[in-house]
């Protein structure tokens, strides 16, 4: 078992450990580079405009939107109809 540091013996063959990713260190050395600074900007960027987009949208959407006109949905229609639909129900519930 001399000199097999950091391998495993199976059925004769030695495996060196399978790589898990950077270390802390590692991560903060390669984090600076200014390949990665760049595409942290553009990200950051991209998010941004794609959500003023979606914003955007939106507001668009609900001032295009067609206008109901119905007049059972009119507001002082529905409000009279509701109130007398009210009245008359109590009144008959009085009367029966």
């Amino acid at each position: 078992m001399a000199g097999t540091a950091g391998r495993v013996e199976l059925g004769g063959a030695y495996e060196t450990p399978k790589f898990v990713g950077l270390g802390k260190e590692e991560l903060m050395q390669v984090a600076g580079t200014p390949f990665w600074v760049r595409v942290r900007w553009t990200l950051f960027i991209v998010f941004w405009l794609v959500w003023l987009g979606l914003v955007a949208g939106a507001v668009v959407l609900i001032l295009n939107a067609p206008k109901n006109e119905d007049e059972f949905t009119s507001t002082t229609d529905f409000t009279s109809s509701t109130a007398e639909m009210v009245v008359d129900g109590i009144v008959n519930s009085m009367l029966h």
